[in-house]
């Protein structure tokens, strides 16, 4: 069967879940109290073969998905990637279709990409050696950020990759430039550009000795990569500050592949960085941007909808719902030294240690089920070339639009905690 992620299970087993699941199993039994003794049987019958159909489905998507990925992490030659990765993201779209399970979606990207980068850096590497460049004696890593740094990439998400290698000579430093850009050519051939450096949005890809990605810690007040920005009403990591950006990063980061000491040296670093920053004025402006950005919920709970341009009546479901839970969760769990990455594993610690209470721990996992799957709806309809997606509430039945809107309101809820806990801080 196809696996279910730790996230997914613990947000189905939530107390919501478990209240849905024991009003199915008394509606069951007062249906089949009224049947007769065939009728009840019968009854029985068709769950058990919907039931075993459902399974079915799923041992058959699981066996095509598994053989895929395998025939992905062995392939040796450049030419063999591209149909393989399709093939994955149009196998995870096909079981969203059918489960609409968004964290089971996220986890199939995040790992169809996962290893695709380290099948890439293999090729990568036979490349320059057929040439006659060998890998040098240094040890290097991939860790990513970002989406794929949170295991929760979507067909039109940001994600971030980092090429770290040790100190090195010129000589050194030659062969990780060349190779980071035979990767990001092979990336390219899969349908994934990336630009250079740590700013810009869709996928990044910044490479660098431990020495410069300190040096990158260390210049977060100032420009990451000079020279660039965008535009445009859709949130772009490229036009945030790049504290702002420096410390969403490092917050997100996660090792891939490579030498683990190496990349444990970078998440000690990395971590040391963020343990240093939460104490400062800086960051506590930060909590409080990220406490009053703007949800898609006004006063009365009605929606905020655009008033007027083309999305009339329509909100950003990333800008206005994903966005801003999966930033308030970041930073009460920085708050809290949690170095978990995911959101969900973030919103579990937080309760773990007292950060949450049970209830809004409860809701907020939900939510961010019920947010993620309505942005993965409208990115597969339109393709998920990662422009920004619109939702139109008016277009939701009413059991759909009232818990979309229930989730907008714990995460109301959340922010007020996050500005509570910064206002606590600072006296």
């Amino acid at each position: 069967m196809i696996p279910v992620s730790q996230d997914t299970e613990k947000t189905l087993s939530s107390r919501g879940s478990r209240r849905l699941l024991e009003s199915i199993q008394k509606r069951l039994a007062f249906r089949m109290a009224e049947l007769e003794t065939g009728e009840s049987l019968a009854l029985l019958r068709r769950i058990r073969d919907e039931l075993l159909s459902e399974e079915s489905l799923d041992s058959s998507m699981a066996a095509e998905f598994n053989a895929t990925m395998a025939k992905l992490s062995e392939a040796r030659l450049a030419h063999e990637l591209p149909p393989l990765y399709a093939r994955l993201c149009d196998t995870s779209r096909r079981h969203f279709a059918t489960r609409s399970s968004a964290g089971t979606f996220q986890e199939f990207l995040s790992t169809t990409l996962e290893t695709l980068l380290i099948t890439s850096c293999t090729i990568a590497v036979e490349h320059l050696r057929q040439e006659g460049e060998p890998a040098p004696q240094g040890s290097w890593c991939l860790l990513a950020a970002d989406s794929l740094g949170r295991m929760e990439s979507t067909l039109g998400g940001q994600n971030c990759i980092i090429l770290a290698h040790e100190e090195s000579d010129a000589q050194s430093h030659q062969y990780f430039h060349r190779l980071a850009i035979r990767l990001m050519a092979i990336l390219a051939d899969c349908g994934i550009p990336t630009q250079p450096g740590l700013r810009g949005g869709g996928t990044i890809f910044w490479h660098g000795s431990i020495g410069n990605w300190r040096e990158q810690l260390l210049d977060s007040i100032g420009p990451m990569v000079p020279g660039q920005s965008g535009g445009g009403g859709k949130f772009d990591p490229a036009m945030a500050t790049p504290y702002d950006r420096g410390i969403e990063l490092i917050a997100d980061l996660r090792p891939i592949w490579g030498d683990k000491d190496l990349s444990d040296r970078v998440m000690e670093m990395s971590a040391a960085f963020l343990a240093w920053e939460s104490q400062r004025e800086e960051f506590r402006q930060l909590a409080r941007r990220v406490a009053t950005m703007p949800v898609a919920l006004g006063m009365f709970g009605r929606f905020r909808t655009a008033r007027s341009g083309s999305h009339r009546g329509q909100f950003s479901m990333e800008e206005m719902a994903t966005r801003p839970l999966v930033a308030s969760v970041r930073m009460l769990a920085i708050l809290s030294g949690i170095r978990e990455t995911s959101t969900a594993a973030r919103i579990r610690a937080l309760l773990a240690g007292g950060g949450l209470g049970v209830a809004i721990a409860d809701r907020l996992l939900l939510a961010l089920n019920e947010f993620v799957r309505c942005q993965i709806k409208l990115e597969i309809a339109h393709g998920g070339e990662g422009e920004e997606y619109f939702l139109n509430p008016d277009v939701l039945g009413h059991v759909s639009r009232e818990r979309l809107k229930s989730g907008l309101e714990d995460l109301t809820t959340l922010q007020r905690l996050l500005y509570q806990q910064i206002a606590e801080v600072s006296q």
